[in-house]
């Protein structure tokens, strides 16, 4: 700026109008404009949307931050883990003391399956809708993996924490009452069907029912949680995963002793391979093949029609166009 310039380059406070002015102009007389009465005011004119640094550091805010949001992230695993497990853990015994009860009154074939049905499906009911973020089963955990609705390690996780709860309930219910060997993952062969058959409706039934489990699943929950660490919470009504675990089960119980959740057979299975010298694992990969396979494609035609939009895989096709300007 040269000394020709006929302005000055003013910065005024104002301690009777809070004006705060830097123009380049002469000084106005602002005693005249807001008279002797006019309020006093800051330049910051509203404080409640200044930054509090807490112990006067710029750092101490990010630092805050960034550990709320590893207390959230260690909260949320923690509460779905522990919903996981009490989930588990009560289902996986009340099942087994149902099925010792039906099976010691000689109850007729059909009456006993649609008993064990209706119980599967009120047990997952129950326990859904009152913590809102359980899977239950391996096969809904996996189907949240893909459909990114679950992060992957909390999947992991709950997948884990699942296997873990139902053998803890086998061998509580151990301490109680005998655990039956009926309980075996065996197929209900019938005189007419060879049993290469039996597996083909077996698996054919079993891919059906987790079909029907994945999609209602997926369908009535949406993801909640941070960009790490998110979880699918229910947010739709559970009735129709009640009465596609109902269908499920039934359907599964038809052809044999597994019901909608393999998890369960499994857990025998180790129980009877830990107290005993038989080894129940000749034919057990059969029960997961169908139940593994309804899930993941369940899982795709989620994601390929009914995800949001940005998880959506036909969003993987269409190239992004830049906003034209106006």
């Amino acid at each position: 700026m040269n000394e020709s310039d006929h302005f000055v380059l003013d910065t005024h406070l104002d301690p009777r109008c809070g004006i705060y002015d830097s123009y380049p102009s002469e000084r106005p007389d602002y005693y005249d404009q807001c008279g002797p009465s006019a309020p006093l005011r800051g330049i910051l004119r509203n404080p409640l949307n200044r930054p509090n640094f807490g112990n006067g550091s710029p750092h101490a805010v990010g630092h805050e931050n960034i550990g709320d949001r590893k207390c959230h992230a260690a909260d949320a695993i923690i509460r779905a883990c522990t919903a996981e497990l009490i989930s588990v853990i009560i289902t996986v015994f009340i099942s087994l003391h149902t099925e010792s009860a039906l099976t010691e009154h000689h109850l007729s074939f059909l009456q006993r399956i649609a008993l064990l049905s209706l119980i599967d499906a009120s047990l997952v009911l129950v326990f859904i809708s009152a913590f809102k973020t359980v899977h239950m089963s391996p096969v809904i955990s996996l189907a949240q993996l893909f459909a990114m609705t679950t992060s992957w390690f909390l999947c992991i996780l709950l997948c884990l924490t699942e296997v873990i709860a139902s053998i803890a309930a086998v061998f509580l219910y151990s301490l109680l009452k005998t655990v039956p060997s009926t309980s075996l993952a065996t197929v209900n062969q019938d005189v007419k069907t060879d049993w290469l058959r039996a597996i083909y409706i077996l698996v054919i039934l079993q891919f059906c029912g987790a079909t029907m489990v994945v999609m209602s699943n997926l369908m009535i929950t949406s993801r909640q949680g941070g960009k790490h660490v998110y979880v699918g919470v229910m947010t739709g009504s559970p009735l129709c995963l009640f009465a596609s675990i109902l269908i499920s089960s039934f359907l599964s119980l038809t052809k044999s002793t597994v019901r909608w959740n393999p998890l369960q057979s499994l857990a025998i299975s180790v129980f009877f391979t830990y107290t005993s010298e038989h080894t129940p694992w000749s034919s057990h990969a059969f029960f997961w093949m169908g139940a593994l396979g309804g899930s993941m494609f369940a899982c795709f035609l989620y994601r390929l029609f009914f995800a949001p939009e940005d998880k959506r895989l036909t969003n993987c096709c269409c190239t992004p166009t830049s906003p034209q300007p106006v």
